[in-house]
């Protein structure tokens, strides 16, 4: 027999059957030749391999995509900035590869749309909104200022996210007993432009106040003003103020609002509808720029002169009457009374200006520095104004022109389930206005139209409409500037406007300060020009800009016009 053998080792590792390793090596090379085929055979069937133990298929597909999910995840972090399992939706549609987040950035400008495919008809019934966003940080900080307001001022850009401002802290600037009747008027706090407003108020220029819809543009200017004319009247010296506002429906509103603010002091307010003269003991004028004109007739002179809204007041359909105001009231600091004989320092004596606007374009700072001297006025803004309210929801639906009707009954008869709360379907004219108010009478509402012009009687109604009576409001966009309805939860656009400044002023209705609830805009498109427009909403949302284009109707030749009357 061969050699003696050391035992078998087996090495699992190496897959093979090893002896003594020089041992193996030697002896069986020498004796290769001498095995026998049945050793041969052995030898292979001793030739262990290392075992394998094989998972479950479905654990393997499962751990596969988790790993995929995962390098998706970090892709589209590396892309886009942030993780879409953390992040909150901005954007909701029913396709998710088109959903938007917030903090979310894109690699270019040009990217696809969920409005792209909105131009197929196949697109019928297709949705997306626009979520609210929740700055926590803010909705604290306006909780501490609002503990007893509505959960609607929660996250509302009008109000500062870092420092809450308070009454105290405008005292220069207000008067103790109007702090007392903005606190009746549950005005808890004032929002960023209040503030920025009464410290401006300080100078001697003329202003140009522009802010987000919903703001309080109007206590912005109003209180100062109240401030100065008791201030002038304890010193024995009269002083007064005219406010201009485009429309009866805000010059009853506005003119409430003042008379609350006013209320405990010796100040005379006049606004009502059926003024048809003026005494010589007034202090504070509410009226339409032709109401005005009629009224005053002669040269007038006021310390301050408000012109609310001013994109609209400025506005071709208003070129004539403005300029017959102007004619009787005197400006200060301004080329309307320059006579070719005066010189800057010789017409400083007048009315000072106030210019309030939600909406600023080029073409009305342009006009306003025509109507006075551009360095004279002040430019007093935040920052959000143009932007889309963050904390209003806002619907668009894709439908055909037979849908509206039917969309619109089945919205009003969710809101009506609600116990409380307004809603208002703003429509393109007046005979729509009509047809929507007809269908929806068979509901359990009454809707009140607002079309046209508003007589006294329709005018009451808008008063009631502070308790809640009537529910349901069709209206064309002589409702959307400047009316402030606290109890309005919902409007509905059943007529997209043509223009972007309009959807602004639209949508502006609620997401006040002075909204009870959390409000909501939704709209109905159709047209391919309505695609258009929401084209341009939904990129200025995923990029956090504002919106581009605002433009108005502006006439901006008053000082042309009035120079051609005189030739």
């Amino acid at each position: 027999m061969g050699p003696d053998l050391e035992p078998l080792k087996l090495d699992f590792r190496a897959g093979k059957i090893v002896a003594g390793e020089e041992q193996w090596n030697s002896t069986v090379a020498q004796n290769e030749t001498r095995k026998s085929c049945g050793l041969m055979r052995f030898e292979l069937e001793q030739n262990i391999r290392k075992p394998t133990i094989n998972e479950p298929f479905s654990i393997t597909k499962a751990r596969k995509k988790m790993k995929n999910e995962e390098r998706t995840k970090k892709d589209f972090k590396g892309l886009y900035g942030v993780y879409q399992s953390s992040a909150r939706i901005v954007i909701d549609c029913p396709k998710k590869e088109y959903l938007h987040y917030e903090g979310m950035r894109y690699p270019s400008f040009d990217i696809p749309l969920i409005t792209d495919e909105w131009m197929n008809r196949k697109s019928r019934n297709d949705w997306f909104t626009i979520c609210r966003r929740n700055d926590w940080q803010r909705c604290l900080l306006t909780f501490a200022a609002f503990f007893t307001s509505s959960a609607s001022n929660f996250n509302n850009p009008s109000f500062d996210s870092k420092i809450v401002f308070s009454w105290q802290e405008c005292m220069d600037h207000i008067d103790d007993i109007i702090v007392i009747n903005l606190m009746e008027l549950e005005c808890k706090s004032p929002t960023i432009i209040q503030a920025k407003s009464f410290k401006s108020f300080g100078c001697d220029r003329h202003l140009f106040i522009v802010a987000e819809t919903g703001s309080g543009k109007t206590v912005a200017y109003i209180v100062p003003i109240i401030k100065d004319l008791l201030k002038k009247r304890r010193e024995g010296k009269k002083a007064r103020a005219i406010v201009l506002v485009p429309t009866k429906i805000l010059k009853m509103q506005l003119g409430r609002m003042v008379s609350n603010l006013i209320k405990n002091t010796d100040l005379h307010l006049i606004y009502s509808a059926d003024c048809v003269t003026l005494s010589s003991d007034w202090d504070i004028f509410v009226s339409t720029p032709a109401t005005a004109t009629k009224i005053l007739k002669e040269m007038t002179n006021v310390d301050y002169l408000v012109i609310d809204e001013a994109d609209i007041l400025l506005d071709d359909s208003f070129v004539d009457v403005m300029v017959d105001f102007l004619n009787i009231v005197k400006i200060r600091y301004s080329a309307t009374n320059k006579t070719e004989n005066e010189i800057y320092q010789t017409f400083s004596e007048g009315a000072r200006v106030i210019f309030s606007s939600a909406t600023c374009p080029k073409s009305l700072l342009d006009l306003a520095e025509n109507v006075v001297d551009k360095d004279c006025l002040q430019f007093v803004s935040t920052k959000r104004f143009h932007h889309l309210m963050p904390h209003v929801i806002q619907k668009f639906i894709r439908v055909t022109e037979a849908d509206k009707i039917k969309q619109v009954e089945k919205i009003i008869n969710d809101d009506l389930g609600k116990s409380k709360g307004q809603t208002m379907i703003f429509c393109k004219d007046v005979k729509t206005c009509y047809y929507v108010t007809q269908t929806l009478q068979n509901l359990a509402s009454d809707p009140f139209l607002m079309g046209g012009t508003m007589d006294i009687k329709q005018l009451e109604v808008m008063n009631k409409a502070f308790i809640e009576e009537p529910r349901i409001f069709v209206a064309t966009d002589v409702a959307s500037r400047g009316l402030d309805l606290p109890l309005l939860r919902h409007v509905i656009n059943y007529d997209f406007p043509r223009h972007m400044v309009d959807y602004i002023y639209r949508s502006g209705r609620v997401g006040r300060i002075s909204s009870k609830y959390s409000c909501k805009v939704t709209s109905f498109i159709h047209c391919p020009w309505e695609i258009e427009l929401i084209r341009t909403i939904e990129k200025c949302v995923r990029f956090d800009i504002p919106i581009p284009n605002v433009e108005v109707n502006i006439a901006g030749k008053l000082i042309e016009r009035k120079k051609n009357e005189e030739r």
